[in-house]
């Protein structure tokens, strides 16, 4: 497993020892010239840390037989390090360098075409630091696998930052690229929910390349979701559109995938663009996929009304079970009948609704019902509104 995986070179695990060029969770990539353009004389890519240090790859385009050069620039020195000389440290470094780069190369298609020759090139080295961290001793995947497990159940018991920490370790440090991208993918959603939405659309669009085909409609529709709460609607409804589409793909093949939620999002952002038609008829195919779903419902009913069919709207609203108080579904029944009655605009039903909503978040350990309630655009209108402010206020918003 020493072997190097790029011309034959080795590297002795002696050299474990070799520091960091860079602190990789203070990181950030700075782009050079995209993978994706062959005409260019090479691609380069950098990490560079918050002392400014860098580490950088240059990786040959087409036509250009040799190996990718890796330079770093630390406390002012410069130089190149020969990839026989790549260490498990410096590997561990390279990872999350080469998953952005990755991320961001054309992806390929079924008929094998769409990724430039400098994207294989990445591809085969990131391989090789894979390979050097498993010489060297890092976890097995079943370790990995169990670290990735703790941290989601310490953040659905309100560990967030506890999860957070595991997360990250393990999108920018774990051997296996499959479980770097599960990883960047649950640390994006997480990011979300506790309101960061820049860090979360980061963490997705590093997960989409990793993930399993039947995975990507669900990294689509949250990419969706992220820009519909930062108000981006048209950059929504064409994510949206995108995971309807992968998703109805893989449902003609035979793969299980759940729809109801990207039709759901792809209504949202209907509705936030004034499309209230489209809107309906996204939320009639979300039900359609998963029958009953009280958040659907509410949302379906809310849209009717807004179309102006209030008859309609008002009989499906007083069908809607109410769920016990036990279950995750009786928080989306309250804020979603928040969201329904601030688009009817009866503020005293908001502030009831609200209220049991964000006291049932609270013991979910769910903060993503504040952070809806801050950014939900049927809301504007109550934000001035002096219990409302208090409500938000008392629940930490």
């Amino acid at each position: 497993p020493t072997q190097a995986r790029i011309s034959g070179t080795e590297t002795s695990k002696a050299m474990f020892a070799v520091p960091r060029y860079v602190d990789v969770d203070s990181a950030h990539v700075i782009w050079g010239v995209h993978l994706g353009n062959e005409a260019a004389s090479s691609a380069t890519a950098t990490l560079e840390d918050n002392k400014k240090n860098q580490i950088h790859v240059q990786v040959p385009v087409k036509g250009e037989e040799r190996e990718p050069r890796i330079g770093f620039m630390k406390k002012g020195a410069t130089g190149e390090i020969p990839l026989k000389h790549v260490t498990p440290n410096l590997a561990a470094s390279l990872l999350p360098l080469l998953d952005a780069t990755l991320a961001n190369s054309p992806r390929p298609n079924a008929q094998g075409g769409g990724q430039s020759y400098g994207a294989a090139v990445v591809e085969r080295l990131r391989e090789h630091c894979e390979g050097l961290l498993l010489a060297a001793g890092a976890p097995s995947r079943a370790e990995d696998q169990a670290a990735f497990d703790s941290a989601t159940a310490a953040f659905d018991k309100g560990g967030f930052a506890k999860g957070e920490k595991v997360l990250t370790a393990l999108a920018n440090g774990s051997a296996f690229a499959s479980l770097r991208a599960v990883a960047h993918f649950v640390l994006g959603e997480m990011q979300f929910r506790l309101g960061r939405p820049d860090d979360a659309l980061r963490s997705i669009r590093l997960a989409l390349p990793g993930l399993s085909e039947a995975s990507r409609p669900a990294a689509l529709e949250m990419m969706a979701k992220i820009h519909n709460a930062r108000r981006e609607f048209a950059s929504g409804k064409a994510l949206a559109q995108q995971a309807v589409q992968e998703g109805s793909a893989l449902l003609q093949q035979g793969v299980k995938v759940s729809l109801a939620s990207a039709h759901f999002t792809l209504g949202v952002a209907h509705k936030n663009l004034g499309e209230i038609d489209d809107a309906v008829a996204s939320m009639r195919h979300a039900l359609a996929a998963k029958p009953g779903a009280t958040y659907i419902q509410l949302a379906l009913a809310g849209y009717l009304g807004i179309a102006g069919k209030k008859a309609e709207a008002e009989t499906m609203f007083a069908n809607i079970a109410v769920p016990p108080k036990t279950e995750l579904a009786f928080l989306d029944y309250q804020t979603n009948a928040t969201w329904f009655y601030a688009v009817c605009h009866d503020e005293q039903n908001v502030l009831r609704f609200a209220a049991v909503a964000l006291e049932a978040a609270r013991g979910f350990h769910f903060p993503g019902t504040v952070n809806y309630f801050k950014s939900e655009p049927d809301l504007d209108w109550m934000r001035g509104h002096a219990e409302f402010q208090k409500l938000m206020a008392r629940f930490g918003g």
